[in-house]
């Protein structure tokens, strides 16, 4: 069983609820995300698309540092190098998604769990008060 499924059953149903409304921000579709790389590829709007900005930003760059140096033959390697990239990004797209996905479940379960045990920490201590205040009264 994988561990995301084993901590999924530790949630309640409100905290499922919770993990089902949170993860809807996550959901990319593989269509527009294929889109993006056809028509602004070179941009990095499909990086930019899935939330990886990074990598948008470094497709972004090399492609106007590409352009503005293919005088001087730099700018053909950079541009080389982007279209290996983006033929990359054309066979793993899907995989791409499938693990932000994945990558933020598991991160929005461990915060849900941890609210739980922070949680059930503190009625703990709270229990503990009050035995404490009840033996003092006595």
């Amino acid at each position: 069983m994988s561990e995301v499924l084993y901590d999924k059953q530790k949630l309640t149903e409100k905290q499922l609820s919770i993990l089902s409304s949170e993860m809807e921000k996550y959901k990319k579709s593989t269509t527009v995300a294929y889109l993006l790389w056809l028509f602004l590829g070179g941009l990095g709007a499909h990086k930019f698309y899935l939330g990886k900005i990074g990598m948008g930003f470094l497709y972004l760059s090399m492609f106007i540092i590409g352009w503005l140096t293919v005088g001087i033959y730099i700018g053909i390697v950079i541009l080389i190098i982007l279209g290996i990239f983006l033929i990359y990004d054309l066979f793993t797209i899907p995989s791409q998604i499938k693990s932000i996905y994945e990558y933020e479940e598991k991160r929005t379960i461990d915060r849900l769990l941890s609210i739980n045990n922070y949680l059930s920490q503190e009625t703990k201590q709270d229990q503990e008060a009050k035995q404490d205040e009840a033996k003092q009264d006595s």
